[in-house]
């Protein structure tokens, strides 16, 4: 696993998405800050802020892998962080801030670090290489591999055709009433 030397934004270009708190933290980062996604990129130009365009397919993920962490800053609450989850799975840090979906995603000091200030998010960017890059894709991919998604998926949806037509009480068959074979 190789840690590089540019911290990578993936996703929208767009305030909701944090790039105020991108343009700050470049304004104090040693490190260049490569962005990619769609949207204009021209209110948080900066001369240590590269503008990528849209990525696709392997140019994706050799972005992603090869990033010495992935950021997402974002300023509302994120119901998954996919593109988060796409950096992780590549064995990359995640410095996302503290609350929606990355208090899920994100093992603070495992996986990479949850952020509340400016201090935070520059402190983490430091840091970064005291994170194992294998465990950080280990984890992932043990969560949200297809193989381990497509587990869960079968116990939702096994669960909700139970529901159906069972409905709440429906337990294994194995399982009996045990009071009503005690008290009768």
């Amino acid at each position: 696993y190789n840690t590089g030397e540019y911290v990578a934004f993936l996703g929208r270009i767009c305030s909701v998405k944090g790039m105020d708190t991108v343009l700050e933290i470049a304004r104090r980062s040693k490190y260049k800050i490569k962005i990619a996604g769609q949207g204009d990129p021209t209110p948080w130009q900066h001369p240590n802020i590269e503008y990528l365009g849209p990525l696709k397919g392997k140019e994706r993920s050799d972005f992603l892998r090869n990033a010495r962490c992935a950021i997402m800053p974002t300023v509302f609450t994120e119901p998954f962080g996919g593109s988060g989850v796409e950096a992780m799975l590549c064995g990359t840090p995640l410095i996302a801030v503290d609350y929606g979906a990355f208090t899920e995603t994100v093992i603070d000091g495992l996986t990479g670090f949850r952020c509340k200030t400016l201090n935070d998010w520059l402190t983490a960017i430091d840091n970064v290489e005291q994170l194992d890059r294998k465990v950080v894709a280990d984890i992932a991919r043990s969560r949200y591999s297809l193989e381990s998604c497509a587990e869960k998926y079968d116990k939702v949806f096994t669960t909700i055709n139970d529901l159906y037509r069972k409905g709440w009480y429906s337990c294994d068959d194995t399982r009996e009433l045990f009071h009503s074979t005690v008290h009768s």
